[in-house]
């Protein structure tokens, strides 16, 4: 008997913890980052531009130096648009999709003087010898964005934390009204409806937020 009860309680907590991941993800997915601006416009790159770019790099990342193939390089805005930099091939490079992550807003200068220890300081240079991504990350907790990187983050995108906390609020509120509906259709009055609204909308709200820094969810982008 105790047996089967435990796996019972197992698989209670299994799939609780399956539905809140997926709203966790739902949350972060379906949440517009733009705060009151409108999107930036991107352009369809024109066929062989990968290609160009990759051949003036010799097929390189910039950053780790590693040799990629075009399947796993990306096109990358030395000077992201959002921070007002164009589409010239001038201001484009390829850079593999770890880096590419990694860089996110920072322009290529904020960038490189960030990870100076790693890589040169100077425009499309790569660094002496491969840079492993265990290297870039320990490099990462050991730093900081630069201060206007950090600003602009927060005045123009919503963060993850953000969405979390919006998003375990409103379940916590959704299943607080259905169990609002549900004990007030067996007749549940004053206290007895009040107390079981509030202890199961909070278990759920807490629930999420929790889970979503258990997880790490709720971190900052690097």
């Amino acid at each position: 008997m105790n047996s089967t009860l435990a796996k019972v309680w197992t698989w209670i907590v299994l799939v609780s913890l399956l539905i809140a991941d997926w709203l966790i993800w739902l949350m972060l997915i379906t949440r517009s980052n733009e705060r009151r601006i409108r999107p930036t416009k991107r352009m369809a790159w024109p066929k062989g531009l990968k290609r160009q770019l990759m051949k003036r790099q010799d097929n390189t990342c910039v950053y780790c130096g590693y040799r990629r193939t075009a399947r796993t390089l990306d096109i990358d805005h030395m000077v992201p648009i959002v921070r007002g930099g164009s589409n010239d091939t001038d201001n484009l490079q390829v850079i593999c999709r770890p880096c590419n992550q990694r860089k996110g807003l920072q322009t290529d200068s904020e960038f490189r003087a960030r990870y100076a220890r790693l890589i040169s300081t100077r425009q499309r240079k790569p660094p002496s010898r491969p840079v492993s991504q265990a290297q870039f990350k320990a490099e990462t907790q050991r730093t900081r964005q630069a201060s206007n990187v950090e600003h602009f983050r927060r005045t123009r995108f919503i963060t993850r934390r953000e969405k979390v906390v919006s998003g375990s609020l409103l379940c916590g509120g959704a299943i607080g009204g259905l169990v609002l509906v549900g004990l007030s259709q067996v007749g549940a009055e004053g206290f007895l409806l009040l107390l079981p609204v509030l202890v199961m909308g909070g278990a759920v709200g807490f629930g999420l937020w929790l889970r979503a820094t258990v997880t790490g969810v709720v971190m900052e982008d690097e």
